[in-house]
C-alpha cells in the first residue's frame, strides 16, 4: 500500500514576505519528512504556488534531490467551502480507488481550506495531522521546533456513531443500532 499526503497550502503570516513563505514551507517540509509519502497532493491558490516552490527548494537543499510525485490542485476560491471540500473529497476518492493510505495535513491555508480538509478526514476516517511546535512571534511555529502531530478524531467519530445508534434504536432498527455500537472505538 502506498501513502498519499494531502496538504492544504497557504502563503504564511507576517510582514516579511520572503521569510513568511520560507518559514511556512519549512514547516510543511517537516510533515513530508515525518510521513515520507509516496505521493503528495497540495491544495491551494495561485499565490500558494510560491510556498510550494520554496518547499521544493528546501527539500533539494536538504536531500540533494528533487521533490517528486506531487501534484498541485488549484483552488479558485479559497474561501468557498463547497469548492474546497469537493476538490479534497474528489482526490480522497481517487486515492481510495488505488487502495492507498491517506494522511491529511491541515497545517496551512485559509480557515475554509483547513476546515474542509478536517471535515473530509472525519467523514472518510483518514488520519488528520498538523505541524506544531514552539510558537514565537505572531504565533508562528519557530523553525527547528516543528513536529507532525496526528489528531485523534475518535471522540467525534464515536459521538456521530452513538447518535446514529440512538436514531436506529428509537426507530426499532435494533440490528442497525448494534452495528453502529460495534464500530465505536472507545467502548461505553
Amino acid at each position: 500500500m502506498k501513502r498519499a499526503l494531502f496538504m492544504t497550502v497557504g502563503t504564511g503570516v507576517g510582514l516579511d514576505k520572503e521569510n513568511k513563505v520560507r518559514n511556512l514551507a519549512h514547516g510543511l517540509l517537516s510533515s513530508i519528512e515525518s510521513y515520507n509519502p509516496d505521493k503528495i497532493v497540495f491544495f491551494g491558490s495561485e499565490e500558494s504556488i510560491e510556498t510550494v516552490e520554496s518547499l521544493k527548494e528546501q527539500y533539494y537543499e536538504k536531500k540533494g534531490k528533487e521533490l517528486e510525485n506531487y501534484e498541485f490542485v488549484r483552488l479558485k476560491d479559497i474561501d468557498d467551502f463547497y469548492e474546497c471540500y469537493t476538490r479534497i473529497e474528489e482526490e480522497v476518492k481517487e486515492e481510495e480507488k488505488e487502495g492507498n493510505e491517506i494522511i491529511i495535513d491541515y497545517t496551512s491555508g485559509t480557515k475554509t481550506m483547513t476546515t474542509s480538509a478536517a471535515i473530509c478526514a472525519m467523514l472518510y476516517q483518514k488520519k488528520l495531522s498538523l505541524v506544531a511546535g514552539k510558537r514565537g512571534e505572531n504565533g508562528v511555529v519557530t523553525p527547528g521546533t516543528e513536529a507532525a502531530r496526528v489528531q485523534n478524531l475518535f471522540a467525534a467519530y464515536d459521538k456521530y456513531l452513538l447518535d446514529r445508534a440512538k436514531e436506529a434504536f428509537n426507530s426499532y432498527r435494533f440490528g442497525e443500532a448494534m452495528g453502529y455500537l460495534d464500530r465505536i472505538y472507545y467502548k461505553i
